[in-house]
């Protein structure tokens, strides 16, 4: 497993979801952050998937909105990013 912390800012609205059909997980949140890369003197930006499953669902759905500047940890897995931790950045 590998482990990557994100400073960025979501992109897109927290829409709260349910797996009806999963063993799992029982809910599901995903969203885009931007974050900026640096390329020699330059800053470009990415956008990058990020999913949070239950109790981390729930928590992102009530406390944060577009436009949070956030810091997370999670996991890389495939096109996207596990949320294991985040906090907001003031």
């Amino acid at each position: 497993m590998n482990i990557c912390i994100l400073l960025g800012k979501i992109l897109s609205k927290i829409e709260l979801n349910f797996l009806y059909n999963s063993k799992k997980h029982i809910s599901l949140v995903e969203f885009q952050i931007s974050v900026s890369n640096p390329i020699g003197s330059n800053y470009k930006k990415q956008i990058i998937n990020i999913k949070a499953y239950d109790e981390q669902a729930d928590n992102m759905y009530r406390k944060f909105k577009k436009g949070d500047l956030i810091i997370l940890e999670g996991y890389f897995d495939g096109k996207c990013v596990n949320l294991e931790y985040v906090c907001k950045v003031k």
